[in-house]
């Protein structure tokens, strides 16, 4: 008798891969035809009690019954597939499966990866363990293929709950966008964060457990999402928020689809999550002891350090430090002080970071209108005095400034446009008018320092550096394009490039730029 050659032998890793997916989608659907008969009947009537489920809603989940895996075989042969393509599935290799309800775990384009074999209808104690199909390179979260679904709004918003029961039954009550590791006691990972991320998921609310190891999960968790390198924006139900319910799930059993919605409406922030955590596991008394104090910050401080970079610097300041300094009561030079880093001071605020280029920028503009020069001149102070202790130059510290009030999205709208500053508003400063002298016409310019007729266009560069104040002498812009040849090596033919860069940075402190008194190259340098 000649041996029959498998298919998958026959063409390739390709095609053997494609009855596989057969294969495992014909098992479901006679898994989910025997949850109808007579075998099912013991599983339909227990699986209500154990997860809430009306059994109208049953039959409409992806929930079937596996007999026994002779009759599987049987059933599969019938179909087609051979010895060889059926022990490759794995399908029939245990006998545990039998009397199980099987649960297909498809990933986001819906596509088993693995089916979930549980035997509900017991107690946690002595429930028999879940079985899984192996797939070693599969790690998305159950409920993908459906929470991914642009009528589910997954997408914007997931939900991740701790067990697979779960998903189910939110599902089965109208709310798609659940997604679960698979078992309460799997917790979400960096690479997790990564695939969520990769899968176009822009936030997630960790749902799971309320209890002492629900909370531990959460932490870990987030602790996982600050090492990963792309991850969703994250919150969490705050802790206690489900009464005495042990999961979200138990708690819409109980209280009903609203209310869960409600406090869904309650979740916070992550770094918000791990302060309150922070203070709780240091304040077990109602007031505060020298020693927990001190360990509460010790340890924010060590979180800030080992999580701080410059894109989540601004959640930081809005949502961890905050909570500290609140709960604390300590003040805000004392934390500065215990950062490690330079420059970094959380403050308590609503509206957004003085630190902020834009932010300043928009700060100053608005003194300018009001006539505000005494505060005007405060804030550049502060800025500076930070620009000089600071050594990260690419987020400067404005900690003083932090201090004044901050613009309104109103007050910036209102502030787009503004008029320059009248001849009063700079009477303050060292610039005198006859310094800016208008020069006569047809006076020439300087010999070396090749300038255009003004009104005719010109290639400008953009100026390398403006990063020193006015100077407090009378300024002039022969010296000054000078000065700045001088800065630049004295090298030969830039004298056209270094006058534009003596109108522009002219031009920058809102003064008008007219030509002075002409005198030549050689009398500058002489004069030098």
């Amino acid at each position: 008798m000649r041996n029959r050659t498998s298919p998958c032998n026959a063409f390739g890793p390709a095609h053997c891969e494609l009855r596989q997916q057969e294969l495992l989608e014909a098992l479901v659907a006679y898994c989910r035809v025997s949850l109808r008969k007579a075998a099912g009947e013991k599983a339909v009537a227990d699986l209500p009690q154990s997860i809430g489920l009306d059994a109208d809603h049953l039959f409409c989940l992806p929930l079937g019954f596996y007999t026994t895996p002779t009759e599987v075989r049987q059933y599969l042969e019938n179909l087609g597939f051979d010895r060889e393509e059926i022990d490759a599935s794995r399908a029939v290799r245990d006998s545990r499966l039998a009397g199980r309800l099987i649960v297909p775990w498809r990933d986001q384009w819906g596509r088993i990866r693995t089916i979930v074999a549980d035997m509900p209808g017991s107690s946690t104690n002595d429930r028999a363990p879940r079985l899984y199909r192996r797939d070693a390179d599969f790690d998305e979260p159950f409920g993908l293929d459906v929470a991914l679904q642009a009528s589910s709004g997954g997408r914007d918003h997931l939900i991740l709950v701790g067990d697979v029961w779960d998903v189910l039954y939110f599902r089965a009550s109208g709310v798609s966008n659940v997604a679960s590791l698979g078992s309460p006691r799997k917790t979400p990972t960096s690479r997790h964060w990564e695939l969520l991320a990769d899968c176009g998921v822009r936030a997630v609310t960790l749902a799971l457990a309320d209890n002492e190891v629900g909370r531990a999960r959460t932490l870990e968790a987030i602790y996982q999402a600050g090492g990963a390198k792309r991850a969703p924006r994250i919150f969490a139900l705050p802790a206690g928020v489900l009464g005495c319910s042990r999961t979200p799930a138990s708690f819409t059993r109980l209280q009903g689809l609203d209310d869960f919605q409600r406090i869904l409406q309650q979740r916070c922030h992550c770094y918000r999550y791990v302060a309150e955590a922070i203070v709780r596991k240091h304040k077990p008394q109602p007031t505060w002891t020298d020693a927990g104090l001190m360990e509460t910050l010790a340890e924010a401080v060590e979180f800030d350090t080992r999580f701080y970079n410059p894109e989540v610097a601004w959640q930081l300041e809005s949502f961890f430090w905050p909570t500290i300094i609140e709960a604390t009561g300590v003040e805000q030079d004392a934390v500065q002080m215990l950062l490690a880093r330079h420059c970094y001071s959380p403050v308590l605020r609503h509206a957004q970071p003085a630190h902020e280029y834009w932010g300043l920028t928009r700060q100053l503009q608005f003194y300018l209108q009001e006539g505000a020069h005494a505060d005007f001149r405060a804030l550049v102070r502060a800025t500076a005095e930070g620009f000089r202790e600071n050594t990260d130059w690419t987020r400067p510290c404005v900690t003083q400034a932090a201090t004044l009030p901050i613009l309104s999205i109103s007050e910036i709208e209102h502030t787009e446009n503004f008029d320059k500053p009248s001849e009063e508003d700079v009477s303050g400063t060292s610039v005198e008018e006859e310094d800016l002298a208008e020069a006569p016409e047809g006076d020439c310019l300087p010999e070396e320092i090749d300038c255009e007729p003004e009104g005719t266009d010109s290639d400008c560069k953009e100026p390398e550096q403006i990063d020193e104040p006015p100077s407090t002498e009378p300024v002039d812009i022969h010296d000054l394009a000078y000065r700045i040849w001088e800065d630049k090596g004295r090298r030969e033919g830039i004298d056209r490039e270094c006058w534009l860069e003596a109108e522009e940075r002219l031009r920058s402190f809102q003064i008008d730029v007219v030509p002075g008194k002409s005198t030549s190259c050689d009398e500058h340098r002489s004069a030098a």
